[in-house]
């Protein structure tokens, strides 16, 4: 067994990465990488056409574009976009139209990442990652972006945009918060005494969260050795950069390190996407982020896992915003907070080539028939569990225990 010492337990315990047995993930498992724009992105500006209606403010040289059987808003400003949907249509559902319910930004990101405004609620990609049937060595990485857990906070590895996974599996964050290792003599034989311990713990029957405590403090140090050798084979850091953000992901997925992924997206250089003024940058953050990940989507589809499929085969992305944007312009060339919104959702599982939902001239979202994905006047109006109902499905979880909202059927192959 390998020693385990007391300052190991300390970096493990920090980082979250007291976990059940290691492992990597299941090559054949559904992985899923969430891209979040936090802010509340403008769906008039690529998903909802609106061109017809006097109540709906469109930007100048924009039109109307249709690839893959998706109508989508199209500007020559906006290359990438149209490159998206011309190039991956064919595996894209865009989801139109469904209602966070509210205008706070931090009740609306509870919402769409959960289902509920409720603080004990877990978000889906800690529920997928907690139902990863080899329990990989990072089941949650959440590199950027918000993250919220409560039953499964321990599916959920922290990379830290200045590195500080690293030096926690390293020890030099011990160093930076001033707490001096012992000499090299004492603490071998505190890693003694730490493991001969745990041998007459594991000797000796114990039931409940005893048991639970010993076994995760054996199988940690198991997980550190693993990703210490990861490391050497890839930096795991967080960047500012999105593109960079999305190759360490490609990276996690090839090594099948992890089932979930969230990778927060601030816009061009971080200016956001709360536009209330200048809601012009909605145009740049939108190429930015199409054109990164045109880039990243050709990476999965070009990468193998290792047992030899595509990583865009077996990658569901996933595209969300916690709002829109108010459909008139104000006086500062902006656009105030609006419930209804729109997702991306991408690659395998998905049924593509459709948009799934509709917005009516006031840019209300309309109801859905969940098995068609056509709109009915007899259908359901979408809400953040419906999305997420349909993400548990495709990760092959029973969405009930987590939801009232079934799945959106129609958006599943």
């Amino acid at each position: 067994m390998h020693l385990f010492s007391r300052r190991n337990f300390l970096r493990l315990s920090t980082s979250g990465l007291l976990l059940p047995k290691s492992a990597l993930a299941d090559a054949d498992e559904r992985k899923f990488v969430f891209i979040f724009c936090q802010g509340g992105w403008d769906q008039c500006y690529f998903a909802a056409p609106l061109f017809d209606s006097s109540l709906v403010d469109m930007e100048g040289n924009v039109q109307l574009g249709t690839a893959n059987d998706i109508p989508f808003v199209d500007s020559s400003y906006r290359p990438s976009v149209r490159d998206f949907f011309e190039t991956y249509g064919n595996r894209t559902c865009l989801i139109n139209g469904f209602e966070s319910r509210s205008v706070a930004h931090d009740i609306c990101l509870r919402l769409v990442s959960t289902g509920k405004s409720l603080s004990n609620s877990d978000d889906w990609p800690s529920i997928i990652a907690a139902h990863a049937t080899s329990n990989p060595i990072m089941p949650f990485v959440s590199i950027s972006g918000p993250t919220y857990t409560s039953r499964y906070d321990s599916t959920v590895v922290r990379v830290g945009s200045s590195g500080q996974l690293s030096k926690l599996l390293s020890g030099s964050t011990l160093n930076e918060l001033g707490v001096t290792p012992p000499p090299a003599d004492i603490e071998a034989l505190e890693d003694r005494w730490m493991s001969d311990l745990l041998e007459q713990r594991r000797s000796q029957v114990f039931r409940g969260r005893a048991m639970e405590i010993m076994e995760k403090a054996v199988t940690a140090d198991e997980r550190r050795e693993r990703l210490e050798e990861l490391q050497s084979e890839l930096s795991i850091s967080a960047s500012t950069n999105l593109k960079e953000n999305l190759n360490l992901c490609v990276d996690l997925l090839q090594f099948g390190s992890s089932r979930s992924i969230m990778i927060g997206y601030q816009g061009y250089q971080d200016l956001g996407w709360d536009t209330h003024a200048a809601n012009h940058l909605q145009g740049i953050h939108l190429e930015n982020l199409f054109s990164d990940l045109n880039d990243f989507l050709y990476e999965l589809k070009n990468t193998t896992t290792i047992s030899g499929s595509s990583l865009l085969d077996n990658t569901t992305v996933v595209l969300l915003s916690e709002m829109g944007r108010f459909p008139q312009v104000n006086s500062r060339g902006g656009k105030e907070h609006w419930t209804f919104t729109s997702a991306i959702f991408i690659g395998s599982g998905i049924r593509g080539g459709q948009s799934i939902g509709l917005y009516n001239d006031y840019c209300f979202g309309e109801p859905v028939d969940l098995q068609t994905g056509h709109p009915s006047s007899q259908g359901t109006a979408l809400l953040p569990g419906h999305i997420g109902a349909t993400l548990l499905k495709l990760a092959d979880i029973d969405s009930q225990e987590y939801i009232s909202e079934p799945p959106i059927e129609a958006a599943i192959l």
